[in-house]
């Protein structure tokens, strides 16, 4: 059901986009993470909402880093 969620989010943001416009790929990374944020989110209390929040806060510049080595 939560991966289906998540699926539907990025259904409908990708949807809202122009079919000619090429997408940048940091832009999709983060539509990506967002959409699994919503679902997951879906599953917590408000307190753990912000403790996951506050985490992916804290590690985004080393995700960041990470996603833009790997991708080099």
């Amino acid at each position: 059901m939560y991966i289906r969620q998540a699926i539907d989010l990025l259904e409908g943001l990708f949807t809202c986009t122009d079919e000619n416009k090429e997408v940048d790929v940091n832009h999709v990374q983060k539509l990506i993470v967002f959409a699994i944020m919503w679902s997951l989110g879906a599953l917590l209390e408000p307190e753990d909402r912000k403790k996951v929040s506050d985490s992916i806060t804290s590690l985004s510049l080393s995700l960041s880093l990470s996603l833009s080595l790997s991708l080099s």
